[in-house]
């Protein structure tokens, strides 16, 4: 029971401190004004015995205030405490109305094995404002031992995402709604996913913080690192298909990439220190997304149709580097899954749709593919 009213006292006094400062200063002065009026007018004494010791204390009785200026004071800190209470009540009751206008949508991707810990949507921070909706989407039933062991059955349903996002907006202006996205799903799923619904509303990424086990905001600081662009000025016109490999969370094993692509040429963007925990950044993100971005114009101008893209990178990164493309004036792209213990280490990749391609498609890897 205990826990139950501090509980609620928590809740109470962080309600409180969260009101705009117009009612809650009217109301500090009101206290202040009345505490300071039975401070004249009341006296205490408090006496008692422990074991034979008589401990005792007096608050003495201060000087009595003239009557009509008593009378003043009180009515004066009754009104302002009043006034400040109903500030504080419109307040509350336009930010009723604006959560119930507004609402937040969580578009959680759940595509790896089964995990412990907070949803997603659980877990947006308190100063979003609206009602919350739990959109998620769930590959696991497709999964074997970490991995996709149906990817065609998963992305079957994945590709159901977009349109049941539209259908969730189209109840609402588009600027009374913001979504959130974040996920634990294979590289192609997450990148195809960013691909296809970022067209639909702006989206706000979360990532998984493995140490903590708990959803978080991208809100650490820039450390300025950037990617190194390594091939792209040795790159001509003239090929059609390019090798493009993104090195964030861990380095893209590149071995493996080139058997299946044996002698197309190889474009890297790769960070000097690459680790799981570098991409807490919002600006970061942003600043090695237009640099991803600028490479995959640069190829397109080139002439280049296919792009063959081996990305490893956490899950806010994939999905914002998805959402980044512009499907209309793209090359192909290939989004290829890493599987450290198969035999072919890509063994299958997504096609993103773009041009005349409506749909994605799995396309299973063949050794020294063309």
């Amino acid at each position: 029971m205990w826990k139950s009213v501090v509980k609620i006292l928590k809740l109470l006094i962080e309600w409180y401190f969260r009101r705009p400062p117009v009612g809650r200063y009217l109301v500090n002065i009101g206290l202040a004004i009345l505490t300071l009026v039975l401070n004249f007018d009341i006296g205490h004494v408090f006496s008692v015995v422990i074991e034979d010791i008589p401990i005792s204390y007096q608050w003495a009785r201060g000087p009595d205030l003239p009557t009509v200026l008593n009378y003043v004071l009180i009515t004066l800190g009754l009104a302002f405490l009043i006034l400040g209470l109903i500030f504080i009540l419109l307040d509350w009751i336009d930010e009723r109305k604006t959560t119930l206008k507004q609402r937040i949508i969580a578009i959680e991707l759940k595509g790896l094995r089964d995990m412990d810990g907070p949803s997603l949507v659980s877990s947006i921070p308190a100063k979003f404002k609206g009602q919350r909706e739990d959109m998620k989407i769930d590959l696991r039933q497709n999964i074997h031992d970490g991995y996709i062991s149906d990817p065609t059955a998963a992305l079957e349903k994945l590709r159901a995402a977009p349109t049941d996002l539209k259908r969730r907006l189209s109840s609402f202006n588009q600027s009374d709604v913001r979504v959130f996205f974040g996920g634990l799903a294979p590289v192609p799923m997450t990148f195809y996913l960013g691909s296809a619904i970022d067209d639909e509303v702006p989206v706000c990424c979360m990532d998984w913080d493995r140490h903590i086990k708990k959803w978080r905001e991208l809100d650490e600081e820039d450390d300025d690192a950037r990617f190194e662009v390594i091939g792209l000025d040795e790159f001509g016109v003239g090929s059609v298909e390019v090798v493009l490999t993104v090195s964030v969370s861990m380095k893209v094993d590149l071995v493996s990439a080139s058997k299946i692509t044996k002698g197309t040429p190889i474009v890297q963007l790769e960070l000097k220190e690459v680790s799981f925990n570098c991409h807490w950044s919002e600006m970061k993100q942003r600043e090695l997304g237009k640099q991803f971005l600028d490479v995959i114009g640069h190829l397109s101008n080139l002439g280049v149709k296919t792009i063959h893209l081996f990305l490893a990178g956490q899950s806010s990164i994939v999905f914002r580097f998805g959402a980044l493309l512009d499907r209309r004036n793209i090359p192909n792209v290939r989004v290829y899954q890493y599987q450290r213990d198969s035999e072919i280490k890509y063994p299958w990749s997504v096609l993103i749709p773009s041009g005349g391609r409506k749909l994605p498609e799995i396309i299973a890897t063949k050794v020294y593919e063309r």
